[in-house]
């Protein structure tokens, strides 16, 4: 009966997605079960993060009917480039570059749209930004320090353009964004410098900034994505606490909190029929919120959650039974 129901309903082309997640899962569970070292598992990852990244720019030149497989053509490539990696902070880091990469493949081609539309100060402008943060995925992924930081200031610098660019419209909303963009070439600043405080605080600032940008997004989007920025800009702030302080409990919070923002942000998204933006939204999401849980479940709190599961799970002491 199941069958017949998909059938009726995504006929042959629920039958092609399920053979591809199927081939994902083999193709996945072979590569785990090579040696960590092995060189075909490193050059497995990296060719499938760029089957994804192809499939995700030649997304954008189509129409949307042949565009929307080759979306999912790009996330199946990524969960591949996830599922293979040998450790959960590992395949969490691959995650985060594969859907910055999708962002910045997202940002780039609504540059050019604007472009084409005569907007061609904001349009480059806006395709810097993508640029960039396809840059800084490339950075989070191959470990560059140097390409990170350029990333970060272009991509920063480019985000103050495109806000001076939307003052001729909306002015309060395009100066948020332009300090958004301060905030982030702050960062990468700060992360050339070094140390602690310094990019401690270009976080807190960042935070601030995104918080300030989704009360003044009121005028241009929906009420869920000026909560979800808003709560974003919050977990930001936190997180620039937390490293500052190195405390491990509001890290794992900050970073849960962010990954759940930034996931309804991107359903939201979805629902507006944005796909490829909104499965880097919920892709970068799904990192943060991992990142979080695992640094939950590393403190305070995932010591008293494992205590507490093993009280649940052992015979009692028989000293608080009684009498019997």
């Amino acid at each position: 009966m199941s069958v017949n129901l998909v059938s009726t309903d995504v006929g042959y082309r629920g039958v092609a997605a399920a053979a591809a997640m199927a081939a994902m899962m083999i193709v996945a569970s072979r590569l785990r079960a090579l040696p960590v070292r092995a060189p075909i598992v490193r050059i497995s990852i990296r060719v499938a993060l760029l089957a994804s990244f192809a499939a995700a720019v030649a997304a954008v030149a189509m129409p949307r009917g042949p565009g929307a497989y080759l979306v999912f053509a790009a996330a199946v490539f990524g969960a591949v480039a996830v599922l293979a990696t040998s450790s959960v902070q590992e395949a969490l880091r691959v995650l985060c570059g594969a859907a910055c990469a999708g962002g910045g493949v997202a940002g780039f081609s609504f540059g050019v749209g604007a472009c084409n539309d005569g907007d061609l100060f904001a349009g480059i402008a806006f395709a810097g930004v993508g640029v960039s943060a396809v840059a800084f995925a490339t950075a989070i992924v191959a470990g560059s320090g140097w390409l990170r930081v350029t990333a970060l200031l272009v991509g920063g610098l480019s985000a103050i353009c495109f806000g001076i660019a939307l003052n001729f419209e909306n002015s309060s909303f395009g100066i948020a964004v332009s300090a958004v963009g301060a905030a982030v070439s702050g960062l990468g600043i700060a992360t050339l410098v070094g140390g602690r405080p310094p990019i401690s605080v270009a976080i807190f600032g960042a935070g601030l900034a995104i918080a300030v940008l989704g009360v003044a997004s009121l005028a241009v989007g929906s009420v869920g994505q000026v909560v979800a920025m808003i709560v974003f800009g919050i977990a930001t702030v936190c997180f620039g606490i937390a490293k500052l302080t190195g405390d491990k409990l509001l890290y794992g919070a900050a970073l849960a909190g962010g990954g759940t923002a930034s996931i309804g942000f991107g359903t939201i998204v979805l629902v507006a029929g944005q796909p490829l933006p909104s499965i880097a939204l919920i892709g970068l999401g799904a990192a943060f919120l991992g990142n979080g849980v695992t640094g939950l479940l590393g403190g305070v709190l995932g010591h008293q959650l494992r205590a507490g599961l093993a009280d649940l799970t052992r015979e009692p002491d028989a000293r608080a039974k009684g009498p019997s």
